[in-house]
């Protein structure tokens, strides 16, 4: 029988109860993620907007998921004068183009991007709803996901699939971590499909499971990574001819010299200072399992040393190429028994994580500055040439490094001092030094280029104010019959 309430004396008010830990982990995430997109992502947009971002590699992959198309799917790409898996083999390109058909391409490539970076953490924020002993650790991963030095690096070099990986990494992590077998192999799959090196991690990944006698699973992880790997590196050059020899380019002087060539890459280890800054942020996690004589994941760590010995053998320790590799060894320290000592090693960790990281975030910000700029003469100087390039699609136009990337709908479009051979143009575009991007070049370079235009008697100036330098060239007549007899005759 319910008991009776006396007139006029109200019900004590319960006390509200305290928040779940899985409602602490994802709120934590909404604010990183809104902190992200704000200081990080928005002045990226800007600065795409402003024409700040060089050919290399926006230009490369606005092109790319332009021109893919059903009847198309290995595009030739100006930007790179060679077919775009005859270059790096990530056929995750072809799942997202449909999005460059109907975005401006450059922007269609930075929302994957900034898209498949933002949900990083979501793989981890699941796993942490079925066990909310997680909680600290997911609130140290979804930090450490979007603010690594690794992550934002790539951010300020858009875009690459390399730095898309990130995600599938995380999603590989989590999967190996819950033993969702058929998950992890769709993770896999997807994985590889963003650069060639990444069949090599799953290669090992899947060895790593059988030394723990997962047989089933570490024989479908190596067979989809050896298959992976001889698409890759045997039958598509047979099937789409010569490729760019990224591998020999890695292996031949280790091949040729493993002592100098050692040597070299230890002698050139100051740009892995960025390493240094990506795993500070977890050695008070890693200090806290080795107290506590907690093995690590020995799988998702293992994975991790193919990446990094191709990173060392090339050098390659800046722009994108560490952000699929934080997550690893992030993934390695996973323990999902929460205590105050684990929580405090959570806080030092995103402490260090957000150190780390304003250097890159104080650049970023600095794009909000340039906000006036959108509407300045410098910005419409540039639209006006650009509109015209786009509105006279016919012939090939060169183009400075900086303008090429929101070029890309324009078929046709080479870079200044590109790749390409020698060959006539019927366009020239470039800003006024100094400003611009002229590399591989000089800004003498481009003032030189322009002199020869402007003096060039078949050249029409279309454009020629205080920022930018846009004429047209006229094709030389082509010779009739009866003159090639003349000229025969003499």
């Amino acid at each position: 029988m319910r008991p009776s309430t006396s007139p006029g004396r109200s019900r004590p008010t319960p006390a509200a109860a305290p928040p779940r830990p899985a409602a602490i982990a994802w709120t934590w995430y909404a604010g990183n993620a809104a902190l992200l997109a704000g200081l990080g992502l928005a002045p990226v947009w800007i600065q795409t907007a402003l024409h700040l971002f060089h050919n290399y590699d926006l230009g490369i992959f606005a092109q790319a998921l332009h021109s893919i198309r059903p009847g198309d799917l290995n595009p030739f790409l100006p930007a790179l004068d060679i077919r775009l898996f005859c270059d790096h083999f990530d056929p995750i390109l072809v799942l997202v183009a449909p999005l460059g058909w109907l975005l401006e391409p450059a922007y269609a490539a930075l929302a994957v991007e900034h898209a498949l970076v933002l949900l990083a953490p979501l793989p981890i924020l699941l796993l942490c709803r079925k066990n909310p002993e997680d909680t600290p650790f997911a609130c140290l991963a979804t930090t450490y996901l979007l603010f690594n030095r690794g992550i934002l690096s790539a951010l300020a070099f858009p875009v690459h699939p390399t730095t898309w990986a990130a995600f599938f990494v995380v999603a590989v992590g989590v999967c190996a971590i819950a033993r969702r077998w058929a998950w992890l192999a769709l993770a896999a799959i997807l994985l590889m499909a963003c650069k060639e090196e990444f069949p090599f991690a799953v290669l090992m990944l899947g060895l790593a499971l059988g030394g723990q006698r997962r047989f089933r699973i570490a024989a479908v992880l190596v067979g989809l990574a050896a298959g992976w790997l001889i698409l890759a590196f045997g039958v598509r050059p047979w099937l789409l001819g010569a490729t760019h020899g990224y591998a020999s380019r890695v292996l031949s002087p280790l091949l040729a010299d493993p002592v100098a060539t050692v040597w070299e890459r230890l002698r050139g280890l100051g740009d892995a200072k960025r390493l240094f800054q990506c795993l500070v942020p977890l050695v008070p996690a890693g200090l806290w399992l080795g107290w506590r004589r907690t093995p690590l994941n020995w799988p998702l760590l293992l994975a991790a040393l193919p990446l990094l010995a191709i990173r060392f053998l090339d050098g390659a320790w800046r722009f994108h190429y560490l952000a699929p590799v934080a997550p690893l060894f992030l993934l390695a320290l996973w323990q999902p028994k929460a205590t105050r000592l684990s929580w405090g090693c959570a806080a030092l960790g995103i402490l260090i994580t957000v150190l780390s990281s304003g250097n890159p975030l104080r650049k970023g910000v600095s794009a909000y500055a340039a906000i006036p700029e959108l509407r300045g003469a410098r910005r419409m100087a540039i639209e006006q040439a650009r509109a015209h390039l786009l509105d006279h699609p016919e012939g090939r136009a060169v183009v400075e490094g900086n303008l090429v990337p929101l070029l890309a709908r324009r078929a046709d479009v080479f870079q200044i001092g590109g790749v390409q051979p020698a060959q006539p143009y019927r366009f020239f575009l470039a800003e006024k030094p100094p400003r611009g991007d002229p590399w591989p070049l000089a800004h003498a370079d481009i003032e030189r280029g322009i002199d020869e235009w402007r003096t060039d008697a078949r050249a029409t100036v279309l454009q020629d104010d205080a920022h930018v330098f846009l004429a047209e060239r006229k094709p030389e007549p082509e010779k009739t019959p009866d003159a090639a007899a003349d000229n025969h005759e003499e």
